[in-house]
């Protein structure tokens, strides 16, 4: 069995590395602008043959340092506290309001 294609020059396959032809038409910002769609969405229907660029781990799913991750944790328990003290204060407010409002007016 020869090792020769049935199709000869008229074949459209490349046989081997030395037949492959180089893309000459690939512009100079080729794979330079992020690609909206993999940084929106996290996913790229065109995967490798995007011709925008994909970093395998975008920037907000790298791994955080530890002390902006404590610093962001002690500012989220702080808008919780504020939070808490709002509702609680609302809750007072309210609980205030019904004890002044004489529902038997309302009935006569």
């Amino acid at each position: 069995m020869s090792k020769s294609c049935k199709f000869g020059p008229e074949c459209t396959f490349a046989h081997g590395e030395f037949e492959l032809l180089r893309k000459s038409h690939i512009p100079s910002n080729y794979r330079t602008k992020e690609c909206k769609n993999f940084y929106t969405n996290l996913y790229c229907a065109y995967g490798n043959r995007c011709q925008f660029y994909h970093d395998e781990k975008p920037e907000h799913l790298r791994p955080i340092q530890k002390e902006s991750y404590v610093k962001s944790l002690m500012e989220i328990e702080k808008l919780f506290e504020k939070l808490e003290s709002k509702i609680n204060s609302d809750i007072a407010s309210l609980e205030n309001n019904l004890k002044n409002h004489d529902i038997s007016k309302r009935f006569r």
